[in-house]
């Protein structure tokens, strides 16, 4: 990756269901735009729809896009457990995930088998609320802020989706 890509300000992923806007990517740590946060706090995990949750994952899943990559799907899975009320276990919700209507369209799909190694590093056992306070080891550093990056971003998207529909 180029100076060019790790360094990006206020970027916008644009795709079919529509835009992730409101972050900055420098030297792959991530910052965003959260005016949604504060609305969340009153949301129950019911009032996000499997039509929403595709629709978030679709327009972060690609080659091109943030989720890129199979291991990231760690981050989507502990955000769906944490604000939709998803199982936490890593095979129930994958399977959930490609049970959606969207599964096939998917261009990286949910692959259990891809998240047993991150599965066994220290920040996959914490809940998704505790990552902005979590120190990764060494070790885990690269793969826990890849994680942190896209759970924001798909959390981002999954707000944005529940307010085009409220």
């Amino acid at each position: 990756m180029d100076n060019e890509q790790k360094n990006l300000q206020g970027g916008i992923i644009n795709n079919f269901y529509g835009s992730i806007t409101n972050y900055n990517i420098i030297n792959g740590s991530a910052t965003f735009n959260n005016s949604h946060e504060e609305k969340n706090k009153k949301r129950l995990p019911t009032d996000y729809t499997d039509e929403m949750i595709s629709r978030a994952i679709v327009a972060l899943n690609g080659k091109q896009k943030p989720l890129c990559e199979k291991q990231l799907f760690l981050g989507v899975i502990k955000v769906l457990a944490a604000k939709c009320g998803w199982s936490s276990k890593w095979a129930t919700s994958c399977d959930r995930i490609n049970s959606l209507a969207i599964a096939e369209t998917l261009e990286v799909k949910c692959d259990i088998n891809n998240l047993k190694a991150p599965c066994a590093l220290k920040f996959a056992s914490i809940d998704y609320d505790e990552w902005e306070d979590y120190k990764p080891t060494n070790s885990e550093s690269e793969v826990f802020q890849k994680n942190k990056v896209i759970g924001q971003l798909f959390f981002q998207e999954l707000e944005r989706q529940y307010e085009k529909l409220h």
